[in-house]
């Protein structure tokens, strides 16, 4: 075998062939040397740059965080801020309701006394016992300057939780207080006629009822030979308590029966600014 080698290398060219297939292999060597340390040089830069880039980015990410914590801070003040100012929004909502509350009942309780007969009477009866001379002391020295007096006595600055209790509440205490006093002024006046109208029959009282009641609430109002003053009032206590309640249990905000209540405003309004017994009767 190693004569047939010595014999190719012979017909080769001897050892020229042997000499340039070392510096062959020798070139070959250096330049996968070279190419390494390149590919090295190329890692380290690559390295070297995604370092910086990781730490350029690592100060932007730390920033943003700051920055984020300051902003949830700021949103977690704001929001505090204006959950405080909600609670005591509410809580003075809740309180002007309880005064209007409190004036519903304080104007129910002071009504004069002949009302409650009055309410017990059927019509045929009530023109006979308003005649009455005994009945007539029952009035006293009620006048209109006094029925005038009592008015502004019960209502007095109430008006002033109007934009706390929303407008559905106050256009029932509205309507309860004008049908109240109108009240009082007819039964007043009429006992002075020579044929005196049940109350009943008015038609300012029913145009008034009429701004706040549903058609069959009506009706039983007009049907009920006896307790039509007391149903009215139960019935707007009633719609009062009902509306306050779905407020605290949050399933009603204060807009909610704006245009409700300004119907019953503009209906109960109009019958007090065109009735033309208003004259006569004075403020209602």
């Amino acid at each position: 075998m190693t004569e047939i080698w010595k014999t190719i290398i012979v017909a080769l060219g001897g050892y020229t062939v042997i000499l340039g297939w070392l510096f062959w292999w020798i070139g070959n060597r250096r330049l996968q040397s070279l190419l390494a340390q390149e590919k090295g040089q190329i890692q380290k830069d690559i390295n070297r740059e995604n370092a910086k880039f990781l730490s350029r980015h690592q100060k932007e990410l730390e920033e943003l965080k700051a920055q984020f914590t300051v902003e949830e801070s700021i949103r977690k003040i704001l929001a505090d801020s204006f959950a405080n100012a909600q609670s005591n929004v509410f809580e003075r909502r809740l309180n002007c309701i309880e005064e209007l509350w409190s004036s519903f009942h304080v104007l129910r309780d002071s009504m004069p006394s002949f009302l409650t007969y009055v309410d017990i009477l059927l019509e045929d009866e009530f023109k006979d016992w308003i005649k009455r001379d005994d009945v007539q002391e029952i009035f006293g020295d009620l006048s209109m300057e006094k029925i005038s007096q009592m008015i502004e006595s019960l209502t007095g600055d109430i008006e002033k939780v109007r934009p706390f209790v929303g407008e559905y509440l106050w256009s029932l205490y509205f309507v309860y207080r004008a049908f109240s006093f109108r009240l009082v002024v007819f039964i007043f006046k009429e006992r002075q006629e020579k044929e005196p109208k049940f109350f009943k029959n008015d038609n300012g009282l029913k145009q008034i009822l009429r701004s706040v009641l549903s058609n069959s609430e009506f009706d039983n109002f007009i049907t009920k030979e006896i307790g039509s003053i007391q149903y009215v009032s139960t019935l707007m206590e009633s719609k009062f308590i009902s509306h306050v309640d779905k407020i605290v249990t949050g399933k009603s905000s204060i807009q909610e029966g704006i245009e409700q209540a300004r119907n019953i405003m503009l209906s109960a309004e109009k019958t007090i600014r065109e009735s033309p017994e208003k004259n006569k009767y004075g403020q209602i």
